[in-house]
């Protein structure tokens, strides 16, 4: 009795079929898997926003954007990061950081700087190249994150229009607009840079193009009557050398590392920038890896998914923490 078996064609009839299952589930797998990853994000934010609030609860106020008030003893250039550790079940992590010296520099603080803590980082940013700054600063990698806290509607981060900038940090009562309608940390991503400088040239179309913000030199940004609250042209002159390092040091309240503003809309397909001088400004989108928008968490700790094709005014409105916006609750 002849054996059977697979012709040829019934072989080849057969891989094709495998290969167009395949091809069906895998866009379904890496979905399912992107949801996951965007569920833990959102849960992150919102660990965020209740370490907030626990904050709030204890001190009467939000973490000041920048602790950097020497005549309060607080003049370690901390961002609210560290603060918000002992509220996130990382007492242990807080208790690394002496915040009698500077956070940055002091020796004091070198473990404390190298740590990286998980709530801090959004699983759908892919692996980011470590930071490494020299000697006694980061040489095994400083810390990074991907949750930022909100400037407002303002660039200028003396100008306290959100609920964090420097030496502030808000009182729900300074909240005028109501906290739930005011935006308090939103998604970046983190820079390409592997050290520390601002001439890095990042040509537009590249993958890095959004991952960086353009250095405006001395005089750009300040000849604009509304340099603070709409970004300049030049802002999106790829050419210019940029700063590379976004998210690259979680606990440094440096405009460069981590803020955002309201001044751009998510995923904005402007460049960010930074005033280059005082480094004290900065036009700075909210960004994820996530289809379609980013995640924030507002100042009442609900987190909110934001699309990138939200209208501006409405995105401004929640932005600003008392200008008297009346922002819809299905945004």
């Amino acid at each position: 009795m002849r054996r059977q078996a697979f012709t040829l064609v019934e072989l080849l009839v057969v891989i094709a079929i495998i290969g167009i299952l395949v091809g069906l589930l895998l866009p379904a797998v890496q979905a399912a898997r992107e949801a996951a990853r965007r569920m833990q994000c959102s849960n992150n934010l919102k660990q965020i926003g209740l370490a907030l609030h626990n904050y709030e609860s204890a001190f009467k106020m939000f973490p000041a954007g920048t602790f950097n008030d020497a005549t309060k003893g607080t003049a370690n250039n901390s961002s609210p990061h560290p603060m918000l550790m002992p509220f996130l079940e990382n007492t242990n992590a807080f208790n690394l950081f002496d915040f009698k010296v500077d956070l940055n520099t002091h020796v004091n603080n070198l473990a404390a700087r190298q740590q990286n803590v998980p709530t801090f980082l959004c699983p759908s940013h892919p692996e980011a190249a470590a930071f490494i700054l020299a000697g006694t600063q980061c040489p095994q990698g400083c810390g990074q994150t991907n949750y930022v806290q909100s400037l407002g509607n303002n660039a200028n981060y003396a100008s306290n229009n959100g609920p964090f900038g420097r030496r502030f940090g808000a009182r729900f009562r300074d909240i005028g607009d109501g906290t739930s309608n005011t935006a308090a940390f939103a998604e970046i991503l983190r820079g390409p840079a592997s050290n520390s400088g601002n001439t890095i040239v990042v040509p537009a179309g590249s993958p890095q193009d959004y991952m960086v913000a353009t250095n405006l030199p001395f005089g750009t940004w300040d000849a604009s009557s509304t340099g603070d609250t709409i970004a300049v042209p030049a802002c999106d002159n790829r050419a210019t050398g940029a700063w590379a390092y976004r998210g690259k040091q979680y606990y440094r309240g440096l405009v460069v590392t981590t803020y955002y503003s309201h001044t751009l809309t998510p995923n904005s397909k402007r460049r960010d920038c930074i005033r280059g001088t005082g480094l004290d400004r900065g036009h700075l989108a909210a960004r994820s890896f996530h289809t379609g928008g980013v995640q924030c968490v507002l100042a009442d700790g609900s987190v909110h998914f934001a699309s990138s094709s939200i209208d501006e005014l409405v995105w401004r409105g929640i932005g600003s923490r008392m200008d008297g916006e009346i922002v819809s609750p299905d945004w």
